[in-house]
């Protein structure tokens, strides 16, 4: 298997998240020691001045700015949540993704491998 096989992009939107964000980050890094195919793309909803934003220079992360949220208030969050998906899904270079929420852990030992290899055994194109 080449090392395509084993390259996971993890995709988040944040909205107010850089805490979550960053725990997530050390988090999977502590449970995943040796794995470096890993990348994470976080599409930036956060608006200018409010707390938690997460800084575009933060190298844990490749930032993309977000969307500006809808106008109109019905499912106002979930659309401009899933908007800003649409926009950053695709970025990533790997074979693998995982749409993520900042504020979902995983905290399996060794979680990225174990999954990859999951799925190629069985020849399978999502797992949930």
């Amino acid at each position: 298997m080449s090392d395509n096989d084993f390259g996971l992009t993890i995709y988040s939107v944040s909205f107010s998240s850089a805490p979550h964000l960053a725990l997530n980050w050390e988090l999977t890094r502590r449970l995943n020691e040796g794995e470096d195919h890993w990348e994470w793309i976080v599409a930036e909803n956060t608006p200018e001045g409010m707390a938690g934003k997460l800084d575009a220079a933060d190298r844990r992360f490749e930032v993309l700015p977000g969307v500006e949220p809808p106008h109109f208030a019905k499912h106002r969050g979930s659309y401009h949540h899933g908007a800003a998906l649409n926009k950053i899904v695709g970025r990533g270079e790997s074979r693998f993704i995982l749409i993520l929420d900042p504020d979902f852990f995983i905290v399996r030992r060794d979680w990225i491998r174990q999954v990859i290899h999951y799925m190629l055994e069985r020849q399978l194109a999502l797992w949930g």
